[in-house]
C-alpha cells in the first residue's frame, strides 16, 4: 500500500511479537510455580526445581538471542 511501510511484513512482526511474547511469559510462570511448589514441598522438591531450572534456562536463551538479535545490528 504504503511506499514507507509495509504493512503485510508489519502485521507478521506484530504476530510473531505476541505469540512468543506471550509464549516466554508462560514459561517463566511455570518456573516460578515450580519453585514455589518445591519450597511448600507438596510435592518431590527434584523434580519441580529441574523443570524450574529447565523452564528459567529456555527463558534465558530466549532473552539473549533476542539482544544478540538487537544488537548485531
Amino acid at each position: 500500500m504504503s511506499s514507507y511501510v509495509d504493512f503485510a511484513v508489519l502485521r507478521n512482526v506484530v504476530i510473531v511479537a505476541l505469540v512468543a511474547g506471550v509464549g516466554i511469559t508462560a514459561v517463566f510462570s511455570v518456573a516460578a510455580r515450580a519453585l514455589s511448589a518445591a519450597q511448600e514441598g507438596t510435592r518431590p522438591a527434584t523434580g519441580q526445581r529441574v523443570l524450574a531450572g529447565a523452564c528459567l534456562a529456555v527463558a534465558a536463551a530466549v532473552v539473549a538471542v533476542g539482544l544478540w538479535a538487537v544488537l548485531a545490528k
